[in-house]
């Protein structure tokens, strides 16, 4: 898939006196209670998870070999249905939106070539090593930048894989967003004790046809199962 205030206002009201001034604000009585105003602390940001780098010196390509870097980032879990376009809700048939939670993970590619890179991937979800939990109740869903992505088409209301292919720009980040949904059905710590897998990490510089493998080089997670050089990440 191809990625991608309110404010309260306090009006003061005065009067003003046949003189044109102001008149004397009251003064509050010395009895009265004091009130503390307190300021609402912003939503809680990304936590980054894994920054790590990207080498394809495999390719006999002008301006080889390629490098990049990969940062991997969850935002807190959230109530509603996940930003993956209007017909999502109805293809995927997972009812009231106040039924829905989902995680956002980010995938921050960054181009340190001269030339154009681009990143293609399977993307997955497991049960982390030992957590006890669900993997099968919670859909894998990566953002597209088509309007016209259809998703759920097979059938599959919760399904484990999907893939991304996302360009980079010499030097700018470029951000893809894959989405960990769990509907009603789902246990309340499905959003924990999960792995979410990267693998099969191509470069598509030149397209499909002469794409080449991208390395993860040293990234501090764990082993990705039977993929060499993927890349495992524990989420929650």
């Amino acid at each position: 898939m191809w990625p991608r205030i309110g404010s309260t206002a306090l009006v003061a009201l005065v009067s003003l006196s046949g003189c044109g001034f102001l008149d004397e604000p009251a003064r509050p009585s010395a009895d009265a209670p004091l009130v503390s105003a307190s300021v609402a602390a912003p939503p809680a940001g990304p936590q980054v998870l894994v920054t790590t780098s990207l080498t394809d010196d495999e390719s006999d390509l002008p301006f080889a070999p390629f490098h990049a870097d990969l940062e991997v980032a969850v935002h807190p879990e959230v109530a509603g249905w996940p930003q993956l376009g209007p017909h999502w809700p109805a293809d995927c048939g997972h009812g009231a939106e106040e039924t829905m939670r989902y995680l956002a993970v980010d995938l921050e590619l960054v181009d340190r070539s001269e030339q154009q890179i681009a990143l293609a991937a399977g993307v997955s979800l497991t049960s982390a090593p030992g957590a006890g939990t669900d993997a099968a109740a919670v859909g894998v869903f990566v953002e597209s930048g088509d309007p016209d992505t259809r998703y759920c088409e097979g059938g599959e209301r919760t399904p484990a894989v999907d893939h991304l292919l996302v360009l980079g720009a010499p030097g700018e980040p470029v951000t893809v967003t894959v989405f960990l949904v769990a509907g009603a059905e789902a246990p309340t710590d499905a959003l924990t004790g999960l792995t979410l897998a990267v693998t099969e990490l191509r470069n598509r510089s030149y397209g499909p046809s002469r794409d080449t493998a991208w390395l993860v080089d040293g990234a501090p997670v764990h082993a990705c199962g039977e993929e060499p050089g993927g890349l495992c990440v524990d989420i929650g």
